[in-house]
């Protein structure tokens, strides 16, 4: 078993494993197997995952070529390699929008839902859309000479239009506002749409006179919101934070998205005076964004058409509900016994009810959590602010530096504040990502620990776990860590029963695998699966990679990114990668060994097995000790390893391939039967 033979084709780079999987999204949106409105939400769902993406990942590259680094990734690529290999593949991912934006139109007028272009008008829909026009979208729009100063006032992911003609002096410019609809309802018994920017294009003579038989062209940016690592020397995060928040309306573009019908004198015009690098300039055919097309569903509900148009949705479903955590008695359950939830399958009214119960139940006299993404209106919030405000001791961590979340938790910390909450915000330098949560109740802390964020909105499509357990080395383990992260001492080096990173955790999975392959050494049949949305720590492969040579079978469901390469002659033939997408987004992250039939070791954890999980963040690690509740995971990691209706195979050569039923197959999704036997227990 050797790695020194490894060489750079052994590794995919991140950047192409991330656009592979925005394609599979993108392979939903045109698959004719789905609901056709669920379709155009996996459409959206490319628009903003590929924004996000640029804006971070994109930048970040961006960065380091202009500061000339030439480091080569684990696929042997330099950042400059990797901007040219990506730019092809964007180039290829826009395409493949349009194509399937374009037959979703053609599928919606199949059913009655046209979204019309503006040579299907008749003469009486023109003037009723005119109106409609003037009325209510004209009156927001402000025009302006396009010069240096209305192009630096051009925000981010907004839809801007220009005016003219070439060779004009002058150019008038502006912004479609970030609340006006992307579609109109053509007026008339038949349900019909028009988009707003046909509108405004039709109409433009309308906002003045100089404007009429002009030329008119969109363009949009996307800006620089990479979050820099703080110094560890930083003294107040709170203030830190809302000092990069502040500075992102002003950050430079980065790419500019252009209509194709644009004269190459006018994008070469805004490319320069928005200080965007021509490499990141693309010219579109169709619509620059598509993540308005959900907007669609909305209109159909205040039609009063939603019922009507339920065949475009996926069914509605029933989570199971839990009874021993539903009522009053939930905490003398679970010091019975440990309970698993596995949401949405199983309902989150669980996780709320253990806060719920937490701020009424006399008995309990403290809480804790750590927070990283919560809702708006988040009913855990809510309780806890009770709870504080009836004299617990309540203590919260909340982790500002959630990407893109920071403005709603800096809000969150005054909000906690406010009603009593002692709070704390972490490490300068390192995400506290771990989900974890404790009562005292009685003089017993009651921990829950999970794979996913205490968000009651996104616990409704995204698929995690949460273990409610009163073991006694468990929750002394969780009272330490949060000793930890809210300064209170310094960072465990030893722990009873969970693991954290850093530090810990890459070590305790390398330690599991090593296990493993002395397993297979001593003749067993040892087997290593893997559950998580990425895969890119290079030691971690390589341990994996070693494992396959010595001849432990290794499955890895990975929904995102994942640089290690299967099924490689002499590196990586017993290792299969496998990636689910589909109505809900696979988030949980489960870590198993199998050394035996009777010799099975199953972790969940927060983390990712990322360089950033393990190194820079404080993530948990956490075992399941019940014989039953290893059972159950194992039985869910083995229907989805085996589902054929929705998964991908990656190859060898680092492509996904999506799996072909066979005659014997299940043709429903696995997340379907799942969400079928959930409400089925409820009965």
């Amino acid at each position: 078993m050797r790695l020194d033979f490894l060489t750079h084709h052994d590794f995919m780079n991140r950047e192409l494993s991330w656009m592979a999987f925005n394609e599979r999204v993108l392979a939903l949106s045109q698959d004719a197997g789905q609901p056709l409105l669920e379709r155009a939400n996996f459409l959206s769902i490319t628009q903003s995952n590929f924004d996000e993406w640029y804006m971070v990942r994109m930048a970040d590259l961006i960065r380091d070529i202009q500061a000339g680094d030439d480091k080569k990734d684990p696929a042997g690529m330099t950042p400059q390699q990797q901007m040219n290999a990506v730019r092809h593949a964007i180039r290829k991912q826009l395409r493949h929008q349009y194509q399937s934006y374009e037959a979703l139109k053609v599928a919606l007028s199949n059913v009655h839902l046209p979204i019309l272009p503006v040579a299907d008008l008749k003469a009486h829909d023109w003037a009723a859309v005119r109106q409609i026009f003037q009325q209510t979208i004209q009156p927001q729009l402000t025009l302006k000479t396009m010069d240096a100063t209305s192009l630096s006032e051009v925000s981010n992911g907004t839809i801007n239009f220009v005016v003219g003609h070439t060779g004009d002096a002058d150019w008038t410019t502006f912004a479609l506002p970030a609340a006006t609809p992307r579609f109109i309802r053509v007026p008339g018994p038949n349900i019909r749409f028009m988009t707003t920017t046909d509108v405004m294009t039709t109409y433009i003579a309308d906002l003045a006179t100089n404007l009429a038989d002009k030329q008119v062209y969109q363009f949009r940016i996307l800006q620089d919101m990479s979050m820099p690592i703080l110094p560890k020397s930083t003294t107040d995060v709170v203030d830190a934070i809302q000092a990069e928040v502040d500075k992102r309306a002003t950050a430079p573009a980065i790419n500019l998205t252009v209509s194709a019908q644009m004269p190459a004198e006018l994008k070469r015009h805004l490319q320069q005076a928005l200080g965007v690098d021509r490499l990141h300039v693309f010219k579109v055919k169709g619509p620059l964004a598509y993540d308005f097309v959900t907007e669609l569903n909305d209109l159909l509900k205040q039609e009063d058409q939603a019922a009507k148009f339920a065949f475009l949705h996926y069914h509605p479903y029933q989570p199971h509900q839990v009874k021993a955590l539903a009522g009053s008695d939930i905490f003398d359950n679970i010091v019975a016994q440990d309970y698993l939830v596995h949401h949405p399958y199983d309902s989150y009214d669980a996780v709320l009810n253990f806060f719920q119960r937490s701020a009424h139940d006399d008995t309990v006299s403290e809480i804790g959590i750590s927070i990283y993404r919560v809702s708006h209106d988040s009913p855990i919030v809510a309780a806890l602010t009770q709870a504080a405000q009836a004299g617990k001791h309540v203590v919260a961590l909340v982790e500002i530096k959630a990407r893109f979340d920071e403005p709603n938790n800096l809000k969150l910390v005054d909000t906690l504040q406010a009603a009593g909450v002692t709070v704390f915000t972490s490490f300068p330098a390192m995400k506290v990502h771990a989900k974890m949560a404790y009562v005292v109740r009685d003089g017993r802390t009651i921990v829950h620990l999970g794979t996913g964020n205490y968000n009651d909105k996104t616990a409704h499509f995204y698929t995690d776990f949460g273990l409610f357990t009163a073991d006694e080395h468990m929750a002394a383990d969780v009272r330490r860590v949060f000793a930890y992260v809210t300064g209170q001492a310094s960072q465990p080096q030893e722990l009873a029963d969970i693991r954290i990173a850093p530090n810990m955790l890459r070590a305790t999975l390398i330690e599991q695998i090593d296990e493993m392959i002395v397993a297979a050494d001593a003749g067993k049949h040892p087997e290593i699966w893997f559950k998580v949305n990425s895969i890119s720590d290079k030691e971690l492969i390589e341990r994996l990679y070693i494992a396959s040579q010595a001849g432990v079978h290794i499955h890895l469901l990975v929904r995102g990114i994942a640089t290690a390469m299967p099924n490689l002659p002499n590196v990586s033939e017993n290792i299969q990668i496998r990636s689910i997408v589909g109505r809900l987004l696979e988030h949980s992250r489960i870590y198993l060994f199998k050394r035996d039939k009777e010799d099975v070791k199953v972790y969940l954890a927060s983390a990712d097995a990322m360089p950033r999980n393990f190194d820079r963040r404080v993530e948990l690690l956490f075992p399941i000790h019940d014989v039953a509740l290893k059972h159950r995971i194992r039985k869910i990691f083995r229907q989805m390893w085996s589902d054929r209706a929705q998964s991908f195979n990656k190859t060898r050569n680092g492509r996904y391939v999506r799996r072909k039923l066979k005659a014997d197959s299940d043709p429903v999704p696995v997340q379907e039967r799942l969400l079928i036997a959930a409400e089925n227990e409820n009965d």
